[in-house]
């Protein structure tokens, strides 16, 4: 085993001298990422360059990445829970696609030591505004509303008469609102 990790630790030396580009754009909250297609080729050039190769398998609670060696029976696995990735108006195929390519990103991430900043702790807070609340009266009318009517989240809110909710927090829950519309539950659950 001892092999297979001086090998996997030069693999990650040899990525971490490359210079990968963060392709991946979050315009919504303002940053970039690493998409698989930024990194992926480069990881694999640099574990065959070390006599290794990786694989990856997704199971019912958890997906793994396993590293092994081309000249022994040594390998080190990494693994990551199952997340559920729902993707709005998408098909199960879809939302599977989703789910594995996450797995997948991270899963790689984990095991070749890539790191990103961390989009919460490089927010500043100076200008990060605090979620509004609804009172239980505006709840309530929201609960109504859903159950009885297909009342549009603009009309919810002039309604409700919510004063200073950004566009950001009403997209955020004109997708939460499409996205239970979507899954098929009962007006109950709905609601709730």
């Amino acid at each position: 085993m001892k092999d297979l990790i001086k090998k996997l630790s030069q693999a990650r030396i040899d990525l971490q001298a490359l210079p990968l580009k963060k392709s991946g754009k979050n315009t919504f909250q303002g940053y970039s990422y690493f998409e698989l297609g930024d990194f992926l080729p480069s990881c694999n050039e640099v574990l065959h360059k070390q006599g290794l190769c990786a694989i990856v398998n997704f199971h019912e609670h958890n997906a793994t990445l396993t590293i092994y060696s081309h000249s022994s029976d040594e390998s080190v696995e990494f693994t990551s829970p199952v997340a559920s990735a729902a993707v709005a108006k998408s098909l199960p195929i879809q939302a599977l696609g989703a789910q594995q390519t996450y797995l997948r990103r991270y899963l790689w991430m984990n095991a070749m030591e890539i790191v990103e900043s961390d989009a919460v702790d490089c927010e500043d807070q100076n200008k990060v505004k605090p979620v509004e609340t609804i009172s239980a009266e505006q709840s309530k009318a929201l609960q109504a509303a859903i159950k009885d009517s297909p009342l549009t989240l603009k009309q919810f809110l002039t309604a409700s008469r919510l004063k200073n909710l950004t566009d950001m927090h009403a997209s955020r829950l004109q997708r939460a609102l499409d996205w239970v519309a979507n899954q098929g539950v009962d007006d109950e659950s709905t609601a709730a």
